[in-house]
């Protein structure tokens, strides 16, 4: 359907039996539109804040970081935990084999990823 213009439009309203409508009835129009407020969504907060993530990370990477430092095969002997851990996983051996090749390849993997998470939401945002 092609566009209206004001004489089509004071036209119809003279056909359709109502009053003489103004000359600008464009700017009239677009004075109502201009002060409509328009709606923006409220920015929800994440679930998970930065303190909650950082707790998560660290108690994650605690056993990576500990499993990292002791060799292969050797038997692990913390010193601040309690005898009665300490006797039930006395007999704890780790595997032997490339685990922390591919334990350090999964993380990086991870991280990439959520960099570009990250990075592709921050430019969503900017666009809108």
């Amino acid at each position: 359907m092609p566009e209206l213009k004001d004489d089509d439009l004071n036209a119809l309203f003279r056909a359709a039996g109502h009053k003489h409508v103004g000359e600008d009835l464009t700017a009239r129009i677009m004075a109502r539109v201009a002060v409509t407020p328009i709606h923006r969504p409220a920015p929800t907060p994440p679930l998970i804040g930065r303190r909650g993530w950082v707790l998560i990370v660290s108690l994650l990477a605690l056993p990576l970081v500990i499993a990292l430092l002791v060799a292969p095969g050797a038997s692990i002997d913390l010193p601040f935990l309690s005898t009665s851990i300490l006797e039930r996983f006395s007999e704890l051996r780790l595997p032997s084999g490339p685990w922390p090749l591919w334990t350090v390849g999964l993380s990086a993997t991870a991280l990439l990823l959520l960099l570009l998470d990250r990075f592709l939401g921050s430019q969503r945002h900017q666009r809108s």
